[in-house]
């Protein structure tokens, strides 16, 4: 599709974001600070795509452009909406990198995927978390891809205090063992099992 103008049958806030919703969702609505997932594309004005794909936040929080905060915190969970972002709510005069040019509305197609809640929630929020943290393995599409053993230890992950939790997961980052050398060099196996 691509970026458009808005018109008379968009939405305008006070704060300036437009949006049209083009499929109204019939699960929950986020509340601030909920994590979701949004799958979405991201257009300049002039019809270049800087960016896309999915993404897990907490809405509401500052994490993303004010103009996603403010876009997505009125959606329904299956929703679509295209998004028209002035640039005080998007990067301002700063603008984003080369993609990005200083003062640059922006156009998003957003889709609310899902609503998620608890450690599971706070893991999809960690950049690479999902390939080591299956607290839910038999609803992760990865999960299969798991040796039975690594299966069995993800499943008791979520009682672990979450320090522990950390540890077997991020050896690297949080070495607990008396050899930090040979734990960084432990394959996702053995930090899974570093605390058994």
């Amino acid at each position: 599709m691509g970026p458009v103008e808005p018109d008379e049958a968009w939405t305008t806030t006070g704060s300036g974001l437009k949006y049209l919703d083009t499929a109204m969702g019939d699960g929950e609505a986020p509340a601030s600070g909920a994590v979701v997932t949004v799958g979405y594309t991201g257009w300049t004005m002039d019809g270049k795509v800087f960016d896309s794909g999915s993404i897990s936040f907490a809405v509401g929080t500052g994490r993303v452009i004010p103009g996603w905060d403010e876009g997505i915190l009125s959606m329904r969970v299956g929703g679509s909406r295209k998004l028209y972002v002035p640039s005080n709510l998007g990067y301002g005069s700063e603008g984003a990198g080369e993609a990005i040019p200083p003062d640059a509305p922006l156009f998003f197609e957003c889709e609310l995927k899902e609503i998620s809640s608890g450690f599971g929630a706070f893991v999809k929020t960690v950049p690479g978390a999902h390939s080591l943290l299956h607290t839910r393995p038999s609803h992760c599409p990865k999960a299969r891809r798991l040796t039975p053993r690594a299966r069995r230890s993800c499943a008791v992950q979520a009682a672990m205090p979450p320090s522990r939790w950390a540890c077997r997961s991020f050896h690297t980052s949080f070495p607990r063992s008396s050899n930090q050398a040979s734990s960084r060099r432990a394959t996702q196996g053995a930090r899974l099992r570093c605390l058994n």
